[in-house]
């Protein structure tokens, strides 16, 4: 499975939508408290469409639409999520919440909740040190997508990141998705990264396919070719067993 990671600078349209906004008289100023459990709403310029933080009263909704993203996402018939693994995906939910460093947040048509994102603040390149909003886990429900619920969730994001000071915002979708893809682009994101995933038993099959073997391969080679493969599986250094077929080559 791959993902394709999109970035948008603020400066581009992004930032554009979130000017038009119409928000709550003094949003954008001290952080309210989350221990007081006021929430402020984010009121954008599509009608009837608002976003707002999540509130623990969102979590089975929020569990909702993280089943039917996990569906999608994966994109092949999934097991159904047991219990266990609901409960501490809703764990985390709560651990989003209260955590200041973090937004989760909900799009919402008077009591209805149509959606749902969540922003954190990460650095788009391990060697480089440069913040980025990722917005992740965005979903709208079926049957209220182009509406404009996505819209106004990407436009908090875009409000998240000016609070934080951040010029850019990142989303990850799948390839596959094509209307997906189609929204962000037309909102100015630009693929910068294709993520490849590989569960490791595939990746050592593979490795070990690749392999050259038979009997034009000297048996030297052949021995340290299988001593490499060793090094990766059990975690041996490759320098130790490398020296170690030499000493034995003698």
């Amino acid at each position: 499975m791959a993902q394709v990671c999109y970035r948008l600078a603020l400066t581009g349209v992004c930032a554009q939508v979130a000017a038009r906004s119409t928000l709550p008289h003094g949003f954008g100023g001290v952080r309210v408290s989350r221990d007081q459990r006021i929430r402020r709403e984010h009121w954008l310029n599509r009608a009837a469409v608002s976003v707002r933080e999540a509130v623990a009263e969102d979590i089975p909704v929020l569990l909702d639409m993280w089943t039917d993203l996990r569906h999608h996402a994966v994109r092949r018939n999934t097991r159904a999520s047991s219990d266990q693994l609901l409960a501490e995906v809703a764990h985390r939910f709560v651990e989003a919440i209260v955590d200041p460093s973090c937004r989760l947040v909900v799009a919402v048509a008077g009591d209805v909740v149509l959606g749902m994102a969540l922003f954190t603040v990460v650095s788009s390149s391990t060697l480089l040190d440069v913040p980025t909003v990722h917005a992740s886990h965005i979903y709208v429900v079926d049957g209220h997508r182009g509406r404009g619920v996505g819209k106004s969730l990407i436009a908090a994001a875009a409000v998240f990141a000016g609070e934080r000071g951040v010029d850019q915002v990142m989303v990850s979708v799948a390839p596959g998705l094509r209307e997906a893809n189609r929204f962000y682009a037309r909102l100015g994101f630009a693929p910068t990264v294709v993520r490849r995933v590989a569960p490791l038993s595939v990746l050592r099959r593979q490795l070990a396919a690749d392999e050259p073997t038979g009997p034009g391969v000297p048996g030297v080679l052949r021995r340290e070719l299988r001593l490499r493969r060793s090094a990766l599986v059990g975690g041996t250094r490759v320098s130790e067993t490398a020296g170690r077929a030499s000493r034995e080559g003698h």
